[in-house]
C-alpha cells in the first residue's frame, strides 16, 4: 500500500525569467512537449503572461502561465509539473492560483485549458485529461486546430458567480 504525504507547496509569481523557466521545464517533460518548434512558441507566449511557480524548498518543480482571451474567461496557457512531483498536489496548487487570479481584476467566470485530445493517442495525455477532470474541468469540444496529427480538447471550469449577460443571450 502506498501513502501520499501531504505537502504544503509554495506558490509565487515570477516577474522575469519566465521564458527560460518554461523552456527548461518543457525540455524535461518531452513526452508532453515533443516538438521543439512548439516548445519555442509556448515559451515565447509564456514570457509575456502572468506566471506562478510551485516550489519544493528552493527548487521550482512546476509552473503555470495564465492568459486572458476574453473578459469572461482565463486560460491555462501553459502548465508543467516535474515528473517526480506529479500526483502530489503541485498541479492542484497551481490551478488554485490560476482560479484566484482569474477571479481578480475583472472576474473571469470560466477557466479553460486546451490539451491533446483522445483522438490523438498519447499515453502521457491520458493522465493529463484525467487530472483536469478530477479538478472539476469539463471537456467541451475536440477539434483539429493544432494540425492534422494533433487533436485539441477544450476543457472549461465554471468559477462560480452569475453568468455575464451578453447580447443575444435571451432571457
Amino acid at each position: 500500500m502506498s501513502t501520499r504525504r501531504a505537502v504544503n507547496w509554495v506558490i509565487q509569481t515570477i516577474p522575469d525569467g519566465r521564458r527560460a523557466l518554461a523552456l527548461a521545464m518543457m525540455e524535461r517533460l518531452r513526452p508532453w512537449f515533443p516538438d521543439a518548434v512548439a516548445r519555442q512558441r509556448y515559451a515565447d507566449g509564456a514570457d509575456t503572461l502572468p506566471m506562478a511557480t510551485c516550489l519544493a524548498g528552493a527548487k521550482v518543480i512546476g509552473f503555470l502561465s495564465l492568459a486572458r482571451p476574453s473578459p469572461a474567461a482565463a486560460e491555462v496557457f501553459l502548465m508543467a509539473v516535474a515528473n517526480d512531483h506529479q500526483r502530489r498536489g503541485a498541479g492542484r496548487a497551481l490551478l488554485a492560483w490560476a482560479e484566484a487570479t482569474a477571479r481578480q481584476g475583472g472576474g473571469a467566470q470560466f477557466l479553460i485549458v486546451k490539451t491533446l485530445g483522445p483522438s490523438t493517442p498519447n499515453p502521457a495525455y491520458e493522465g493529463t485529461r484525467a487530472f483536469y477532470q478530477a479538478c472539476g474541468f469539463h471537456p467541451l469540444d475536440e477539434f483539429r486546430n493544432w494540425g492534422p496529427d494533433n487533436s485539441c480538447l477544450l476543457f472549461a471550469k465554471h468559477l462560480g458567480g452569475r453568468l455575464l449577460d451578453h447580447p443575444g443571450a435571451g432571457g
